[in-house]
């Protein structure tokens, strides 16, 4: 029978991996990872898009930038909210005064009915579930 083979018997560059591997906390998924951090999106002609500076503030801080596109089941988007750690609503154009029992005004700026319905539907389930929601408003940052 032959014995397990140690880490000593690993090429180096596998042996750096286990051994960083081996330093983190295992979760009953396997490696833990750190906190899955969900970022609305805006919608554009070509896609979605989002400001790289959340990325990288979330990257900074320890998370993983998870992008959220505005979809329009909420079956599928609250199984995806199930598997983050915290929720930043990235802001974007006026809410649609529908939302606020209001009609719209000439004043109003641009507006995305889609992802604001998307996004008071994130708020409400992330809430329920106890989940961190952090808000960007204009040039104040506040979080609930």
């Amino acid at each position: 029978m032959l014995d397990a083979p140690t880490i000593e018997h690993l090429p180096l560059a596998l042996r750096k991996l286990y051994e960083e591997a081996e330093g983190r906390v295992i979760s009953a998924f396997g490696v833990q990872t750190p906190p899955r951090i969900g970022l609305t999106c805006h919608t554009t002609e070509v896609g979605y898009s989002v400001n790289p500076a959340y990325v990288e503030a979330i990257e900074e801080a320890g998370g993983i930038p998870i992008l959220l596109p505005t979809l329009k089941k909420s079956d599928r988007h609250i199984a995806l909210l199930e598997t983050l750690d915290g929720l930043l609503l990235t802001g974007g154009g006026d809410i649609h005064p529908s939302f606020l029992g209001e009609e719209p005004i000439p004043e109003l700026g641009k507006i995305d009915y889609a992802r604001d319905r998307y996004e008071l539907e994130l708020i409400l389930f992330a809430y329920r579930r106890n989940i961190p929601i952090l808000v960007f408003v204009g040039a104040f940052r506040c979080s609930m």
